[in-house]
C-alpha cells in the first residue's frame, strides 16, 4: 500500500522538480500543489478529509502548516548545497544585498556565508505580516538585492527590488521523500503495536480505565464497563454514575500528587468484594491517571497474610546482571547450571540483594520460561491460610514458583508445601530465606525436615557490602534509570560522594537501599553532578542510627537488652510487626510473645 502524501510548493519551480522526482518514487502516492504560506491553509483543510498520511513543504509554509494540521510535516530543507549555489550566484554582485527570511533560512546563509568569507546584511522573520516592514526597511538602507524565500522575493518586487531566492535542489526534495519512507515504516510499526496492544486491553480480564487531569474517562475496555453494567460506548460518551466506593477511589486518584501509584484497596458494591488500584503517568506534559479493577472477587485467602502475583517482572536475564566481584560471579555461573536442572532451588541472602531478580533470571533461562513465574510472600503466620497456594498450585503446568516466607507458616503447613514441592512436576519452586536455613532450623523456625526430605540446591547472593567491586557500576545503572523516570542528565557522582558511598555498609537493604539511595540523590540534584550536599541528608539518618544503637545498655540482663532491640526495630519499621519480625528472624507469633512477656 502507497503512503500517501500532500507536497504543498511554494514557488513554480519547486512544484516541476518535485514532479520530476516523484516518477522514481513508486512507494509514494502524490499531491503536488502550489501555494505559498496563508495560502497553502484552505488546501490543507480540504486534503485533510482525503486520509493523508504526510504533508511535505518548505520554509515559512511549512512552519505555518505544521500549526494548523495533525499531519505529520516533513521540511524541505535548504540544504548546503542550496545556500552555497546562491553565494556564489551573488558574491561578485555589484549591488547592495540584504538578506531577509525566516530563523532557519538566515542561519544556514549566514554560517556558510561566514565560512566563505561573504559579507552579508541580514534581517530574520517570524511571521509573513513581517515581510513588507522588512523589505520597505532595506530598501531605504540601500539594498538592491532582496534574498530570500518565495513571499521575501515576490515582495523585493513588488517594491521594485530585485529577488533572489534560495531554490531547493534535487538533493533537498529527495532527502524529504527518503525522510518520508522512512517515518512511514516507523508509523505502521506504530500502528501494528497499537492495534496489538488495543486488541490486549479488549480482551483483558479485568477492567482498565484511563482519565484526563479533570477525571473524565479518555479510554476503558469492555471488562471496565461490564463491571457497571454498562457497554464500552456508555462510558466513552457520558460519565455515568459509578458507586460511591469507586467514586471515593477516584477522587484520591486525581489529587494524587508526590505519589504516583496508589496500591490494592478492597472495595464492596453489588454484593461483590475485588480490588482496586490505579496511579498517575506523565505524558506531553500533562497527566493522566489509570484505574484497575481486578475480576476475580476477593476471598478471604486474599485478605490474609498470602500475597500472589503471577508474571509481575518484565523478562529478566543474567546478561542485566552487573557484577565483577569474583563471589558474585561465582553466584551467577551456578544459577546458570541450575537453571538448566529441574530441582528445586533455595536462594538466601540479605534483604534486598536481588534473590527475586537471579529466581527470575533462572526462570527465564530454564525450560520453564514459556510458563508463569508466579511469586508468593507470606508476611504473617497468625492469618496465612495456604489452601489458595494449594489450589493455585494444583493448577499448574510449566510454571516457576518464588516462594518468600515460608518460614512464616506454621510447621504442619511448612510440612504441605515440602510435600507440595517433592511431587508437583513441570514446576519449580524456587524457596527465598534471609538467613541461611540452617539456622532457621536452629531457631524452630524453619522445619528440620524441610530442606532434607526436598531435592534442592541452596544459592547464597552475598550482601553488597562483600561485592564492592560492583558498586560504581550500580551507581551508573540507577542514574541512568532515574535520569529516563525524573528528566534528570546526570553525567555521575563526584569523587567526595563516591567515597562517602563507598563507606557505608548498606545492610539494611543491600542494593535496594543503594538504588532508593541513587533515587533520592537523583530526584536532588539539578546539576551534572550528584554533589557532597545531597550526601548530608544520608549522613544525618545514619547518624539518627548509631545514636540509638549506641543507647542501648548491653549491662542489663539479657531478656531486657532483647526487648530494647525488639523496640528499636520496630521503631524503625514503624511499628510493622510484620517487617520487624523479618528483621529480627523471626516469625510474627513469637514477636507478638516476646512483647507480651
Amino acid at each position: 500500500m502507497k503512503t500517501k502524501v500532500l507536497l504543498i510548493a511554494p514557488y513554480r519551480g519547486l512544484r516541476e522538480l518535485s514532479l520530476t522526482l516523484l516518477k522514481e518514487q513508486p512507494e509514494l502516492d502524490v499531491i503536488v500543489k502550489e501555494a505559498d504560506l496563508s495560502a497553502s491553509i484552505p488546501l490543507i483543510q480540504y486534503y485533510e478529509q482525503q486520509h493523508i498520511d504526510f504533508i511535505i513543504s518548505r520554509g515559512g509554509t511549512a512552519k505555518l502548516i505544521q500549526q494548523y494540521s495533525q499531519i505529520p510535516v516533513i521540511e524541505i530543507k535548504v540544504s548546503g548545497y542550496d545556500i552555497i549555489r546562491a553565494l556564489t550566484l551573488i558574491k561578485d554582485y555589484k549591488m547592495k544585498v540584504q538578506l531577509i527570511g525566516f530563523p532557519n533560512i538566515c542561519e544556514g546563509v549566514l554560517s556558510i556565508a561566514q565560512l566563505l568569507d561573504i559579507q552579508i546584511a541580514y534581517t530574520t522573520i517570524d511571521q509573513e505580516e513581517e515581510v513588507n516592514n522588512a523589505v520597505l526597511e532595506a530598501k531605504n538602507a540601500g539594498a538592491q538585492v532582496i534574498l530570500g524565500d518565495t513571499v521575501t522575493v515576490r515582495t523585493a518586487q513588488e517594491n521594485g527590488l530585485q529577488g533572489m531566492m534560495i531554490t531547493s535542489g534535487k538533493e533537498s526534495v529527495l532527502e524529504a521523500f527518503h525522510q518520508v519512507l522512512d517515518m512511514a515504516k516507523v508509523l505502521e510499526q506504530k500502528r501494528n503495536q497499537l492495534s496489538i496492544f488495543q486488541s490486549l486491553l479488549s480482551n483483558y480480564q479485568d477492567g482498565i480505565a484511563i482519565m484526563d487531569e479533570n477525571g473524565e474517562f479518555i479510554y476503558c475496555n469492555q471488562a471496565f464497563s461490564s463491571f457497571f453494567g454498562k457497554v464500552q460506548g456508555d462510558l466513552m460518551q457520558s460519565r455515568f454514575d459509578l458507586p460511591l466506593e469507586v467514586n471515593q477511589f477516584l477522587q484520591r486518584l486525581i489529587q494524587l500528587e508526590e505519589q504516583t501509584y496508589v496500591p490494592n484497596e478492597i472495595i464492596n458494591f453489588k454484593h461483590l468484594t475485588t480490588t482496586i488500584n490505579g496511579g498517575r503517568f506523565k505524558r506531553a506534559g500533562k497527566y493522566f491517571f489509570y484505574v484497575t479493577i481486578h475480576k476475580k472477587p476477593l476471598d478471604k485467602e486474599m485478605e490474609s497474610g498470602i500475597q500472589i502475583l503471577r508474571n509481575h517482572l518484565f523478562p529478566t536475564s543474567f546478561a542485566q546482571i552487573v557484577t565483577s566481584s569474583p563471589h558474585m560471579m561465582d553466584v551467577l555461573e551456578k544459577a546458570k547450571k541450575l537453571a538448566e536442572l529441574e530441582k528445586n532451588i533455595i536462594i538466601y541472602g540479605e534483604e534486598g540483594t536481588g534473590k527475586r531478580f537471579i529466581a527470575h533470571s533462572i526462570h527465564t533461562a530454564s525450560d520453564l520460561m514459556e510458563g508463569d513465574f508466579i511469586e508468593i510472600e507470606i508476611n504473617d503466620s497468625t492469618t496465612a491460610n495456604i489452601s489458595r497456594i494449594v489450589h493455585l498450585i494444583d493448577h499448574l503446568d510449566r510454571a516457576t514458583i518464588y516462594l518468600k516466607g515460608v518460614e512464616y507458616l506454621s510447621l504442619e503447613n511448612q510440612h504441605v508445601i515440602d510435600e507440595m514441592a517433592n511431587n508437583t512436576s513441570r514446576v519449580r519452586f524456587i524457596f527465598a530465606f534471609n538467613q541461611h536455613p540452617n539456622m532457621l532450623i536452629k531457631n524452630n523456625i524453619l522445619h528440620k525436615n524441610f530442606i532434607r526430605k526436598m531435592e534442592v540446591e541452596a544459592l547464597f547472593i552475598p550482601p553488597l557490602r562483600e561485592r564492592m567491586e560492583d558498586l560504581e557500576e550500580l551507581i551508573r545503572i540507577f542514574i541512568a534509570k532515574y535520569n529516563a523516570k525524573y528528566g534528570k542528565q546526570i553525567v555521575g557522582v563526584r569523587q567526595e560522594v563516591l567515597k562517602e558511598l563507598y563507606l557505608k555498609d548498606w545492610s539494611y537493604k543491600n542494593v535496594t537501599e543503594l538504588k532508593d539511595t541513587i533515587k533520592e540523590f537523583v530526584k536532588m540534584t539539578y546539576s551534572d553532578f550528584i554533589e557532597k550536599e545531597q550526601v548530608k541528608l544520608m549522613g544525618l539518618r545514619e547518624n539518627e542510627k548509631k545514636s540509638f544503637v549506641n543507647t542501648i545498655d548491653l549491662t542489663k540482663p539479657l531478656d531486657e537488652i532483647e526487648k530494647e532491640i525488639i523496640a528499636q526495630v520496630l521503631e524503625e519499621e514503624n511499628m510493622n510487626q510484620s517487617q520487624a519480625a523479618k528483621r529480627l528472624g523471626i516469625n510474627r507469633t513469637t514477636l507478638w510473645r516476646k512483647l507480651k512477656g
